[in-house]
């Protein structure tokens, strides 16, 4: 985990030390209620204690989804594909993060010496942070950061040349697109769907090939993804895919679907 400090998109190992005690009471606004000196740490990793990611697991965004029986709006889509596109990035370049300050992941062009490769990329270990409608990056206005959790099974790998690490890579981005293959089908049928973006549709194909030379390169990954987010507003879905259906990829009705199934989601069982 501390090879992915500085990565926005892999949980945060937290620095603290005694004299820096997050609990105490001038360190948590309006914590009046709080006992003082009575905190027992233990750690949430063998590494260190880790961020608090506060929206939950996108298993269970998807599980309260399913129940609300609407598909998904290609806009959150686009966003939650980006998230898993930034993830590869950070394991494609395991050495490229300044830990010194958190940041947005995006491709190198030297081939690294090393890979990191995580075979267990699922929605129990994807967990939403914190929500910022205001953020400075574009892609987390309407919806959480999605960070992956849980690095037990990652393995480093030498990559000596292209060949090998693009290999890596090429695993990893079948992995990414069988999740959003399975995100996609939230509230959808076994019929094909008129309100899925059938560009995305295709991508997620494509990286799911059983064919290496068939799946998209990280970094044409990137771009195509990185501009569906940026280019595919509410506008262009009215007037490329117009119709009732997409009234959800408005700003407003986005916002609202993230504060029912994420923000202010029901938890308590059922």
């Amino acid at each position: 985990m501390k090879t992915f400090r500085g990565a926005a998109h892999v949980v945060q190992l937290l620095e603290t030390t005694a004299d820096q005690d997050p609990l105490k009471k001038e360190n948590v606004p309006d914590a009046t209620k709080l006992p003082a000196n009575r905190w027992i740490y233990t750690m949430a990793s063998p590494g260190g204690p880790m961020e608090w990611l506060e929206n939950g697991t996108l298993a269970g965004f998807m599980e309260r989804a399913q129940k609300k029986g609407h598909p998904l709006p290609n806009r959150i889509l686009w966003r939650l594909f980006m998230c898993l596109v930034r993830m590869c990035i950070a394991f494609a370049w395991p050495d490229a993060h300044d830990e010194s300050k958190v940041e947005l992941e995006d491709p190198r062009d030297e081939v690294p010496r090393s890979i990191c490769y995580n075979p267990d990329i699922g929605s129990g270990n994807l967990v939403f942070g914190p929500f910022v409608p205001d953020d400075i990056n574009l892609e987390h206005r309407l919806t959480p950061v999605l960070k992956m959790i849980d690095l037990g099974l990652v393995e480093r790998r030498d990559t000596p040349h292209k060949k090998a690490w693009s290999k890596l890579v090429s695993m990893s981005i079948r992995l990414i697109g069988e999740q959003m293959f399975m995100i996609n089908g939230v509230g959808r049928g076994a019929d094909p769907d008129p309100t899925l973006d059938s560009d995305l549709e295709k991508i997620v194909s494509w990286c799911m090939s059983s064919s290496e030379d068939d799946r998209p390169q990280l970094l044409e990954l990137a771009i195509w993804v990185s501009n569906a987010v940026k280019g595919r507003d509410a506008a262009w879905y009215r007037e490329q895919m117009p119709g009732p259906a997409n009234d959800g990829e408005e700003d407003e009705s986005i916002l609202n679907l993230v504060h029912e199934l994420i923000i202010n989601a029901n938890t308590a069982p059922e």
